[in-house]
């Protein structure tokens, strides 16, 4: 069969959290996500003039014939999904994230591959749950033609222009980090130590990963360790040594844990991390003048009220995830409480 060349607008979709949706209630997902695509995203499609390539369970990749069909047809689609289940809990509802891409496909028959659908794919990752990533190229064709705002992210952009570079792997480490998306982090820091093993922000950024994934503690400190010995006078390299007695904290070893955090407080004293873990190091330990010191300077260097009670600390913290949170309830909550941090 004969391949052609194109240009296409291409859009990838999937279910946010499909697996788990579908360890809750199998058929129940199943009958829902079909008539979410029979009653909205596939109307949606053929009405912005779009094709559907082909599905794969929870997802599928559309073509479009100009950029400006598909970002209108994503947004249609995104905005009425807000609008059903609505007696269904946060928890449960179906929420798709939706990547686009323009670039060159080869069509083969009916189907369509190469690095324009693979940029596409990359960037349905990216997308937050109910949201739409889209490329650099995309965002200079309609952001004068539709009106809709965009949040300029340089890390989507380095990821669509050079997807088969560590900087591209480099940037979706970061970008699923600050999404708190550690298990699909670490493989990209870890793509990237594997090029270039003198990379010191990377070891770091692995090793708090793991940390917040719930790894070994020893691997987290020893990447911390390699940072060190890396760049001895990196000017983050407070984040290194605060992210140790972190470890340490959550892992009951307050004694090893309150040195590395003095460490860090003085290796840059506007860093209002290692204020808050003192704080708590300090509580832990009934040395709660020096705590509410330590409380008091952290909120002072944080210039809000985002941490300025027990509740919004469990609301906003990132050391709340799903593998931390007993330690982060039974040890960090437990010490800022005792430091004064009030409940409400």
């Amino acid at each position: 069969m004969a391949s052609t060349r194109r240009l296409a607008a291409i859009l990838a979709a999937d279910v946010a959290g499909y697996s788990r949706l579908m360890g809750v209630d199998e058929e129940g997902t199943l009958e829902r996500l079909k008539a979410h695509r029979r009653q909205l995203i596939d109307p949606k499609i053929a009405e912005h003039r779009g094709r559907i390539v082909k599905t794969t369970g929870d997802g599928l990749l559309a073509e479009f014939p100009s950029v400006v069909d598909a970002v209108r047809c994503a947004a249609e689609a995104q905005r009425g999904m807000l609008d059903r289940e609505p007696e269904v809990p946060d928890e449960r509802r179906i929420r798709f994230r939706i990547g686009i891409n323009l670039g060159d496909v080869i069509a083969e028959g009916d189907d369509i591959f190469g690095d324009g659908v693979n940029v596409a794919a990359r960037l349905e990752g990216l997308a937050e749950p109910g949201g739409i990533c889209v490329s650099g190229m995309v965002r200079d064709q309609i952001r004068d033609r539709l009106p809709y705002t965009l949040e300029d992210r340089g890390e989507q952009q380095a990821l669509a222009s050079s997807p088969e570079y560590s900087v591209a792997h480099l940037a979706r480490a970061n970008l699923l980090g600050n999404q708190r998306r550690c298990e699909d982090a670490i493989p990209e820091f870890e793509q990237v130590l594997a090029v270039d093993r003198s990379a010191v922000g990377v070891a770091s950024g692995l090793g708090y990963c793991k940390f917040l994934g719930g790894g070994s503690d020893a691997e987290a400190i020893e990447l911390q360790e390699q940072a060190i010995r890396l760049s001895p006078r990196d000017p983050s390299i407070a984040f290194s040594y605060a992210v140790i007695g972190l470890v340490h904290l959550f892992y009951s070893r307050t004694d090893e844990a309150i040195p590395w955090l003095e460490k860090a407080r003085r290796a840059n004293p506007k860093y209002a991390g290692p204020r808050w873990y003192l704080a708590c190091a300090y509580g832990l330990k009934g040395e709660l003048d020096r705590a509410a010191a330590e409380l008091a300077e952290a909120e002072r260097l944080l210039g809000s009220d985002k941490y300025s009670t027990i509740a919004r600390v469990r609301e906003n913290g990132p050391l709340n995830t799903p593998a931390l949170r007993d330690r982060f309830e039974g040890i960090f909550l437990a010490g800022l409480r005792k430091a004064g941090l009030p409940e409400e």
